[in-house]
């Protein structure tokens, strides 16, 4: 996950895979984004592959922005 402010990207978090099948299943993530207090940002997820001729599915779910 990339936070985009101004023209800066910065990526906060990343989930690098392994060349295997893995079964699909949420899972959770935390990402602190207190640098970004004040900004506008823009919040930027991607999903890529590595290699040719497989499939690439990513979902993301009930995401939640708070203050502590």
């Amino acid at each position: 996950m990339k936070i985009v402010a101004g023209s800066t990207v910065t990526t906060v978090f990343e989930e690098l895979g392994a060349a295997n099948n893995d079964n699909a299943a949420w899972t959770t993530a935390t990402v602190n984004l207190s640098q970004f207090a004040g900004q506008t940002i823009r919040i930027l997820i991607e999903t890529t592959d590595a290699s040719g001729a497989s499939l690439v599915e990513a979902g993301v779910d009930d995401v939640k922005i708070t203050t502590p």
